[in-house]
């Protein structure tokens, strides 16, 4: 694996990433760190300033579909129906969130963890109790009542906090 220079933009060094199964999620992270992952299990953390490679989280069983930072975390979500939250100091998985199918993607909201699952819902997460669950019913999510069941035709694609609002690019 290579961490390539690429170009130059205000002064700041920018760099692309040359690794099998080409990288398509690239975070910028705390102390000057960047994090890659591809469609590949591994999550590859670099030093953005050099380029050199610091490490790879490798415990994902399939495809990794997002990767977002935080605080001092970092959390990759995968098809093998786990999102898994990451010290980055350690480099060691702190714990690992079970989906009933893949999960798509991953955003903060507040201080909390909201994962989007292949199943159509949203999973708001308290460390590793998920707290609370939201489905997409007449047109706008709205929470799920314990116990409730739906199914859902909306997989989440990419999912954005913005004023404490869900936005979410779907399929469905």
């Amino acid at each position: 694996m290579v961490l390539e220079y690429a170009y130059e933009l205000q002064g700041t060094e920018l760099f692309a990433v040359s690794q099998p199964g080409i990288s398509w999620k690239v975070v910028l992270l705390p102390n000057n760190m960047l994090a890659t992952a591809s469609h590949e299990t591994g999550v590859c953390v670099w030093d953005f300033a050099t380029g050199k490679h610091l490490s790879t989280l490798a415990v994902h069983t399939d495809d990794i579909y997002d990767l977002i930072a935080w605080g001092d975390k970092l959390v990759s979500v995968s098809h093998d129906c786990t999102a898994r939250v990451w010290d980055l100091d350690q480099g060691a998985c702190l714990y690992t969130l079970e989906h009933p199918a893949s999960v798509t993607a991953a955003a903060v909201f507040e201080d909390k963890l909201v994962t989007a699952c292949a199943d159509g819902l949203l999973r708001i997460w308290t460390g590793t109790v998920c707290a609370e669950t939201f489905a997409f019913l007449d047109g706008a999510f709205r929470p799920l009542a314990d116990g409730a069941s739906v199914h859902s035709r909306v997989i989440i694609l990419e999912l954005t906090v913005v004023h404490q609002t869900f936005v979410v690019d779907k399929k469905n």
